[in-house]
């Protein structure tokens, strides 16, 4: 996989198609992504931005979105996926995040622009593809009202847009990997450039979505609903009859009047095979939205004076990178492959990133501040020991 995807330059869809399949193969093989991350950034970027770019501080959040798109892109949910969806079912993690319609009610005047289907899976791509020299991208995230349909998440105004490939992708009789998941990619860049057109022509708005999609639904478990109860055509949630006290279960939230599973698992009855992604339950996935505050950049993005690229790590993996911007920045991260790395202040302008736990070579590193994106470089992990570890070990 690794010579087919450096064979592949990414130019039609069927090229990407097979990027696709060259990395879920890798991926499978578990061969260590220093070895093909760069191939893959430069040949789909899309992609590549798909499987690393976490725009959100929650640790669990990023550990577990790392691991929902890797399981995309190999079209097969893990054991550990399923079980750590029901990990944060069974611990209710989806309400320590606000409601979306919280995050938009003190902001009635900025125009909005909706999108439906966009959920959490799609908010770093984007934001990295709106983020630049002229437009400013804030990333939140909200909480989607349950059931994750569109009828209880109709929050647009009649004279508000709204996007519909996105969802009509996700349910098409014709979905099939890896086309729906490059259609996918390939439409959320075609839509970037929209909405900078639109920024640029008539300043800030908002963009967010009315549900997320989940992908593996239908690889959990079979539940029975309880009796009188209808199931909705996906099964991922059942309205319960008038005047029948909700049942208490692990495996649904109550909300609405309606059952609403909360892992990846289907209500039995459900009358509409689910062929490629489906909504209306309580995973991450469906339930946390992006809401995007785009605006014209009102200040100039710092630019990286010094960095020395090269970092030695220690012998117990930890080493620090070293930067001085041209200008002060309220808050400074490193994004490497998929994890963060907060940077800590050491001047006006000087800051340190404690690195830890990373393979030697060469790594992109994506130098990000509260402005946006400052700049990708290259870094060099080394190994060794340094002269702080002698007599230490």
């Amino acid at each position: 996989p690794l010579k087919k995807l450096a064979a592949l330059p990414g130019l039609s869809r069927r090229e990407r198609e097979e990027i696709v399949l060259a990395t879920a193969e890798l991926l499978r093989a578990g061969v260590d992504e220093a070895k093909w991350m760069p191939q893959l950034e430069a040949t789909y970027a899309e992609l590549a931005a798909y499987l690393t770019r976490f725009p959100y501080r929650d640790d669990r959040l990023r550990a577990y979105m790392r691991l929902y798109t890797r399981c995309k892109v190999m079209n097969e949910a893990s054991a550990e996926l399923l079980a750590l969806g029901q990990t944060w079912a069974n611990e209710r993690t989806l309400w320590d995040w606000r409601a979306r319609a919280d995050l938009l009610r003190g902001d009635t005047r900025t125009p909005r622009h909706w999108v439906d289907g966009l959920g959490v899976e799609w908010a770093g791509l984007l934001g990295s593809l709106l983020n630049d020299e002229h437009i400013q991208a804030e990333v939140a995230l909200g909480r989607a009202e349950l059931p994750t349909s569109t009828g209880f998440n109709r929050d647009w105004q009649p004279d508000e847009s709204v996007e519909r490939d996105l969802d009509l992708i996700a349910h098409a009789y014709s979905y099939s990997y890896p086309s729906a998941l490059v259609q996918q990619l390939d439409w959320i860049s075609a839509l970037a450039n929209k909405l900078r057109d639109e920024c640029l022509a008539r300043g800030s708005f908002i963009v967010s979505g009315d549900h997320g999609l989940t992908r593996f639904a239908h690889q959990g478990q079979r539940v029975s609903p309880p009796a009188g109860c209808e199931v909705h055509k996906w099964g991922r949630y059942a309205t319960l009859a008038e005047g029948i006290p909700a049942p208490e279960s692990n495996a649904w939230r109550v909300y609405n009047n309606c059952l609403v599973l909360a892992g990846h698992s289907l209500f039995e009855g459900g009358r509409v095979p689910i062929g490629g992604e489906a909504h209306g339950g309580a995973t991450i996935e469906e339930s946390l939205v992006p809401v995007l505050r785009l605006a014209l950049r009102r200040r100039e993005l710092p630019r990286i004076v010094s960095c020395d690229p090269r970092v030695r790590m220690s012998a117990r993996g930890q080493g620090e990178l070293m930067i001085e911007l041209s200008g002060p920045v309220a808050e400074l991260w490193v994004s490497i492959a998929s994890r963060v790395f907060a940077a800590e202040r050491r001047g006006d302008a000087q800051w340190i990133i404690a690195l830890s736990d990373l393979q030697a070579g060469r790594w992109r590193a994506r130098i990000e501040c509260d402005l946006g994106l400052i700049d990708e470089i290259e870094i060099e992990i080394r190994r060794g020991i340094a002269q702080d570890d002698m007599g230490l070990l």
